[in-house]
């Protein structure tokens, strides 16, 4: 079974081709990208296809920028481009389309796009948008179709281009917790990509899954984890959601309208206080419970920085 990667250089698309003889495709250079390109590039995909048999697409491109960038690239990324790929894939024996959704996407749905929207904002609704097309393509063409709803992706290793490797970075320095009894869901990176790999050689079937692990912790429970050190005390702060709030403003004004990424932003500090447990979803045929069951593991193992170093 020859399998196509999109998105081969990113976080979810670079661990899954590590180690497997699957061919990636990304627009930046990779050790895991075999073909450097715009997936949207016709003359791209079909040297692609005429130099190797590949009936499975695992669809990992998106634009995954949450700063800096206008709503306009969102929608050429996400929507215009995966329009044209999968219009060239149209003529080639696809059989399964393993599609990397997210549960952004389910905010995504309430939501008209306009030039306008913030980085956010833009994300969830191109998503959705993108989703669509997608299954779309599936149900004309007669092709397999699994769709993977992942929450904010961590893993041991903290990187500085997630929201949730940024929270690493910040809260081995932090000398206390803050009190957020806000819900979050997360999805841990090995077990996600083990997930999608069963999904490719038909160990998992066909289905629609919320790739969300168990159990659901607060902001509070996860920063300290993470933190490296489960002493720390946990401190309640009078209005800190407005401190936080106005502290992101005054550094939007030092960072040039946006031009520099300082951290912290007022979006930012709205997602933090956002419930994203999921755990009243309603979504027709959305499986809630299997890959949870499949993938169970030990958060503090898991979160726990090794000897205290968070990289």
């Amino acid at each position: 079974m020859g399998v196509l990667v999109t998105g081969s250089s990113g976080l979810v698309g670079a661990n899954l081709c590590k180690g497997r003889d699957y061919i990636g495709i990304d627009s930046r250079p990779h050790l895991s990208t075999n073909f450097v390109g715009n997936i949207a590039d016709k003359i791209l995909v079909d040297s692609i296809f005429e130099n190797h048999e590949i009936n499975t697409v695992i669809n990992c491109a998106a634009a995954r920028f949450d700063f800096g960038i206008p709503a306009s690239d969102y929608l050429v990324m996400n929507v215009s481009d995966h329009k044209r790929f999968l219009e060239n894939l149209s003529l080639y024996p696809i059989q399964h389309f393993i599609h990397v959704s997210s549960v952004a996407s389910f905010d995504g749905i309430e939501m008209d796009y306009s030039d306008e929207l913030e980085c956010d904002d833009a994300y969830r609704v191109t998503k959705y948008m993108q989703e669509q097309l997608v299954r779309d393509w599936c149900k004309k063409n007669d092709i397999k179709l699994t769709i993977l709803y992942p929450s904010a992706i961590f893993q041991q290793k903290a990187r500085s281009d997630t929201n949730i490797g940024k929270l690493q970075l910040i809260t081995k320095y932090l000398p206390f917790i803050p009190n957020i009894n806000v819900r979050k869901s997360l999805t841990f990176l090995p077990n996600f990509v083990e997930f999608i790999s069963d999904c490719t050689d038909r160990s998992v079937k066909n289905g629609i899954y919320l790739t969300i692990d168990k159990p659901i912790l607060s902001v509070t429970e996860i920063l300290t984890l993470i933190s490296g050190n489960p002493n720390k005390s946990i401190i309640n702060i009078p209005y800190f959601k407005r401190i936080l709030s106005i502290f992101a403003s005054v550094l939007d004004f030092f960072s040039m309208s946006g031009r520099i990424d300082l951290g912290l932003t007022v979006s930012r500090v709205e997602k933090l206080y956002r419930d994203t447990s999921y755990e009243n979803l309603i979504i027709d045929k959305l499986d809630r419970s299997f890959y949870a069951n499949q993938t169970p593991f030990d958060y503090r193992k898991s979160l726990r920085p090794k000897h205290g170093n968070s990289s």
